[in-house]
């Protein structure tokens, strides 16, 4: 496929607007809203429909696009930058023969909703248009994290950042006396499979367990587990499998993990040092340096901050003073601790998880994990976003 069309395809998938659409509201605290949005770009890009392309995202959307082969650098686009890349998309003669297909992540599995804020994982892909009616797919697939906001009553796309990583499920304990420790699974085991279901993310087992818990004792279930590379078959009956699991994201071939002391090293972890000791200092200007300078979105409010708000680089000489007050409302700033940075790196593309802990104004101590996504630009590294994250943790 033309280089020029993937580069521009993939900017193509996150346009901006602040253009209506006639298509009727939406409920916002529904996942059909999400998918609706998911449908409308689908077939926005199908129909070389420009205005309802653009009404998808919102006016401060923003794409983080991996470098070409043979390029320096990842690219950091936002508005003005995507409009001609846009037209030219639409315009490409290839696009005539080929269809766009919207893999959304609208499952209960891959979309974290809350209220009017949304973030899910997308799979886009190209494939040629039916030849008796057998789609064939050509060779362009993109996965990246969308973050979306409910804005003026339409579900729009407000963030996007390349997937290089996998979603896991790791065992963590084996309860004595189980299935699980009967049959041999061990701590570090990673669950790929139950019963031909892919699974990754640690409360799929929860459910799957509840769906087959009133079959006869005699039901096989097969659950594949990786261990030490190699994949091993395990046979369990229904009920409880006896295991405690964590989800963690795992890097692909391409990228590097680095946990420990050389996490700590790496110029990622002295841009989240220097970000939490802003917050420490309540330093709203210090807290802004640290975050990319060509676009960021934070529809959840600051790392380690939620807050529920969307933080722009558009609105955050505002938003961030606020969401500083917000977070002294609540915590004691000056106690607030990072430890156990992890990182996934791809070139100079971040995942970044950390552990945070803080004293309340009562005395007591909160914790919570946080995964970011980050630029780097010669050494300096600035936090763009933050990616769908179900209770994930990096690194396996």
């Amino acid at each position: 496929m033309n280089k020029a069309l993937v580069l521009s395809v993939s900017l193509l998938l996150f346009a901006v607007s602040g253009l209506a659409e006639e298509v009727a509201p939406v409920d916002p605290k529904t996942a059909v809203g999400v998918d609706g949005l998911v449908r409308r770009l689908e077939r926005a890009l199908n129909d070389k429909d420009r205005e309802t392309l653009l009404s998808c995202f919102a006016k401060d959307a923003i794409l983080v696009d991996p470098p070409e082969k043979g390029v320096r650098g990842s690219q950091v686009f936002r508005q003005k930058s995507l409009e001609s890349l846009l037209q030219l998309t639409l315009s490409h003669r290839t696009t005539e023969a080929a269809e766009y297909v919207m893999i959304d992540g609208t499952g209960v599995f891959t979309l974290r909703q809350d209220e009017d804020v949304a973030d899910l994982l997308l799979t886009s892909a190209i494939r040629v248009k039916s030849v008796r009616d057998i789609p064939t797919t050509v060779g362009w697939c993109d996965r990246r994290f969308a973050g979306t906001v409910f804005e003026n009553q339409r579900w729009r796309m407000c963030f996007s950042f390349p997937c290089f990583v996998e979603s896991r499920v790791v065992v963590t304990e084996v309860s004595p006396g189980t299935q699980a420790a009967r049959l041999g699974m061990r701590k570090g085991d990673v669950i790929t499979h139950h019963l031909h279901m892919p699974i990754f993310d640690s409360e799929q087992l929860v459910w799957r367990a509840r769906m087959f818990y009133d079959e006869p004792p005699e039901r096989q279930l097969r659950v594949l587990v990786r261990r030490d590379n190699r994949l091993v078959p395990l046979v369990f009956g229904p009920g409880e499998m006896g295991v405690k699991t964590q989800s963690r994201f795992e890097g692909r071939v391409d990228t590097i993990t680095l946990m420990g002391v050389q996490a700590e090293g790496h110029p990622v972890a002295k841009t989240i040092a220097r970000y939490h000791r802003a917050l420490q200092r309540r330093d709203s200007a210090g807290v802004i340096a640290t975050l990319c300078p060509d676009g960021f979105v934070f529809c959840h409010g600051l790392p380690s901050a939620p807050t529920k708000c969307v933080i722009t680089s558009r609105n955050a000489t505002e938003m961030v003073p606020q969401e500083l007050e917000s977070l002294e409302m609540r915590v004691k700033l000056e106690t607030i601790n990072v430890s156990d940075i992890r990182m996934i790196i791809y070139g100079d593309l971040a995942l970044a998880g950390w552990h945070v802990s803080a004293r309340t104004l009562n005395g007591d101590t909160v914790y919570s994990d946080v995964v970011a996504c980050l630029v780097g630009n010669e050494d300096r590294w600035t936090i763009v976003g933050m990616p769908w994250q179900h209770n994930h943790v990096l690194g396996l």
